[in-house]
């Protein structure tokens, strides 16, 4: 018997959570801010997204290459 679609969707709402780095990209949205506001005395979200997003897919395209089969799991084994 196959799966149900409520396990499938869960099953990829997991996957989607171990590949998207969701406090690391808060971290970056935060640093640029805090970075544009010291220096040029006012933050710019536009550059601060674009940082952000960039930032996201490069380390979920990582991920995926890192770890292709088990996700965001390590290696078994030493």
């Amino acid at each position: 018997m196959p799966p149900s679609l409520r396990y499938r969707l869960l099953r990829w709402k997991h996957r989607l959570a171990d590949l998207v780095p969701t406090a690391e990209c808060f971290g970056v949205l935060l640093g640029v801010l805090g970075f544009d506001l010291l220096t040029e005395g006012r933050a710019n979200l536009g550059k601060a997204l674009l940082a952000t997003g960039l930032f996201a897919l490069i380390i979920a395209l990582w991920r995926i290459w890192r770890h292709p089969r088990s996700g965001n799991r390590p290696p078994k084994g030493p």
